[in-house]
């Protein structure tokens, strides 16, 4: 994510996100209905693992003691002291995070009311299982993290391996071999976060996962256009000598969109652990119309990605090369969009389709 409240942060420019989450809230409600909750004498912990930076976080977590809140008003019981831990990686903007949420929060946290719940930070890999004690979390949160890969498998950027992806930075036109051997690491690093989740949570207690996935088959692996014109864009700048073929042929985006039979095929290894209360997918809508305005959509979407991803770019590519790059991304946008508001033939992974958003709601049993 890219640091910063600068106007090409992820804090600016994460409204996407925002638009999605706040779809998901009513899911949340009869979930926590199921909530063991902890009496006045213990602590409900509530974890949100790859909360990234901006304030979108912070609103999701606030909902969700809002809900727990008012299920102890109703049912008359005294609440307990609520502590929220937001983890991720130790290079993400812990200070920009807590900056909001002492600013949009301060009537919560600082007022004189007293405090709803007290905020702590855990720097390190949600794949692991030493992040927290055992049978100390109440509510796991993980919103749009899960489909990053912590790594991408060394085959790919290996040129003597079969699933070799030299000349892609994305997974659209890469061969079958390569598409498998990111879905293994996507299939491993998601059974590492379930195994360490049910370490943590507490019998009763609830996982909150949303995270983008993909439509349709495993193979041939399609995804949003978007995603897709990245590489195309990179492929230009490689053929006018902006970057050379090695430097992009390294570069592999760091994210595989699972299909929905390898989430549930994930989940049935964890049946006897967590019980799933609700799924629902949905399509991820960028807050803007292509057809209707293509020169603002393009501007958006890029702005989105730029707050995404500017700073992965940058530490690979460099300043100027990804300034460029954003540039033609934008001006790439604005040229489909106008060509599917006209009708005009566009390539095959450049036609209309979006990605999904699943979010599934777990009960630890």
């Amino acid at each position: 994510m890219t640091h910063g409240e600068g106007e090409n942060s992820y804090a600016k420019n994460s409204s996407a996100q925002q638009k999605m989450t706040r779809k998901i809230w009513p899911l949340y409600v009869d979930a926590i209905k199921t909530l063991n909750l902890p009496g006045p004498k213990e602590v409900l912990r509530i974890v949100d693992f790859g909360c990234g930076s901006g304030p979108n976080c912070i609103e999701n977590v606030e909902v969700i003691i809002e809900y727990v809140l008012k299920r102890y008003a109703e049912e008359r019981k005294e609440r307990p002291d609520i502590q929220v831990y937001f983890q991720d990686v130790p290079t993400n903007d812990f200070n920009t995070l807590f900056k909001h949420i002492f600013s949009t929060s301060s009537d919560k946290i600082l007022g004189d009311n007293p405090k709803k719940y007290m905020v702590a930070a855990i720097p390190g890999s949600f794949l692991n299982h030493n992040l927290l004690p055992k049978s100390t979390v109440s509510i796991a949160v993980s919103t749009f993290a899960l489909h990053w890969l912590n790594k991408f498998p060394k085959a790919v950027r290996d040129k003597m391996s079969t699933s070799y992806n030299g000349g892609h930075t994305d997974l659209h036109n890469s061969s079958l071999a390569t598409v498998h051997a990111c879905a293994k690491e996507a299939e491993e690093e998601l059974d590492h976060f379930l195994a360490a989740r049910a370490t943590e949570v507490v019998h009763g207690g609830l996982v909150f996962l949303t995270f983008s996935v993909r439509q349709g088959e495993f193979y041939p692996y399609k995804a949003d256009p978007v995603l897709h014109m990245q590489e195309d864009m990179w492929n230009q700048l490689v053929l006018e000598g902006v970057i050379t073929e090695e430097l992009r042929d390294d570069f592999n985006f760091p994210v595989y969109l699972r299909t929905l039979d390898e989430v549930h095929k994930a989940l049935e290894r964890y049946s006897c652990v967590f019980e799933i209360q609700k799924e629902e997918s949905i399509v991820f809508h960028y807050s803007v119309d292509p057809l209707d305005d293509p020169e603002g959509s393009a501007r958006y979407m890029t702005a989105v990605y730029r707050g995404a991803n500017l700073d992965t770019y940058e530490s690979y590519f460099g300043k100027t090369v990804t300034s460029i790059f954003f540039q033609r991304l934008e001006q790439g946008l604005y040229e489909l969009f106008s060509c599917w508001r006209l009708g005009s033939p566009v390539p095959k992974h450049l036609q209309p389709m979006w990605t999904n958003t699943l979010t599934i709601l777990l009960r630890r049993k």
